[in-house]
């Protein structure tokens, strides 16, 4: 948690981090059928940044099966 009294700053309020459960759900599938970043991106009207978030969403979520990073060890 952020500390009283310490300057903060909001990060990503550029970008719309909603998605419609539909459009969540192509997007993740066009990323497992093996689109790339661009190409969702500009195919779902989005900004790259938010795809590449949405993505992350799904990859938490286990919904990913293509990935798009890899780790190669643990700490």
């Amino acid at each position: 948690m952020l500390k009283p009294g310490q300057k903060i700053e909001f990060v990503l309020e550029d970008l719309e981090l909603a998605f419609y459960k539909e459009q969540l759900d192509r997007i993740t599938k066009r990323w497992n059928n093996g689109e790339s970043l661009d190409k969702i991106s500009r195919t779902e009207q989005r900004e790259t940044d938010e795809v590449f978030l949405a993505l992350f969403h799904q990859a938490r979520k286990g919904k990913i099966t293509r990935p798009f990073a890899m780790r190669l060890e643990k700490e």
